[in-house]
């Protein structure tokens, strides 16, 4: 087998025939001692990486983290700002739920729609009608007794009374048990 380089060529690094030890001289081989200056103290990587001037060897890869930074740091700012706006949204909107009573009041008179007929009269026995002046309706609307007005609270504490009259006890019975069910407020003061 002919070695197809001349033999100085092959004698100047190691002897073998790869092309890297014959393509050029040892000294400017990287890496090789001659580049090194024998084996002299070596530059820190810190050093290494800044030219003259004290600016990064690699300008481009600085400016490409800088605007990396802007990007991540401009991203965060529009994520803060909007989760700040969403707090305050939230904050702001009206608690219908918990300020709002569980319960509607009873319907005043004022207060009755018109699209409804009135109701039909209801014929009550005479010792219910005349219970009906010694009690106040609770509707809150008026100060009338239960004989002046006709609202719907009214109407049923009418009912009501006029059932227990019916039932056959006696009429010191029937307020007592008419004031056991709405309190003391359903007397009415005798004037």
């Amino acid at each position: 087998m002919k070695p197809s380089l001349p033999v100085a060529a092959m004698n100047r690094c190691c002897g073998e025939k790869h092309l890297r030890c014959t393509s050029r001289p040892s000294y400017l081989m990287r890496g090789s001692r001659a580049q090194r200056g024998n084996g002299g103290p070596k530059k820190s990587t810190k050093e290494a990486n800044v030219n003259r001037s004290g600016k990064p060897a690699n300008p481009q890869k600085a400016v490409t983290i800088r605007i990396n930074q802007r990007v991540f740091f401009g991203a965060l700012a529009i994520l803060s700002i909007g989760v700040i706006v969403l707090v305050g949204i939230w904050l702001l909107r009206p608690f219908a739920t918990i300020s709002q009573p569980q319960t509607q009041p009873a319907l005043r008179v004022q207060q009755t729609p018109r699209a409804f007929p009135t109701p039909p009269s209801v014929a009550y026995s005479e010792e219910a009608e005349a219970l009906f002046d010694r009690l106040n309706c609770l509707c809150g609307a008026c100060d009338d007794t239960l004989a002046e007005c006709d609202c719907g609270q009214a109407r049923q504490m009418k009912g009501y009374v006029d059932s227990l009259v019916e039932s056959g006890i006696s009429t010191s019975e029937v307020m007592d048990k008419v004031v056991e069910k709405y309190g003391l407020e359903v007397l009415a003061s005798e004037e």
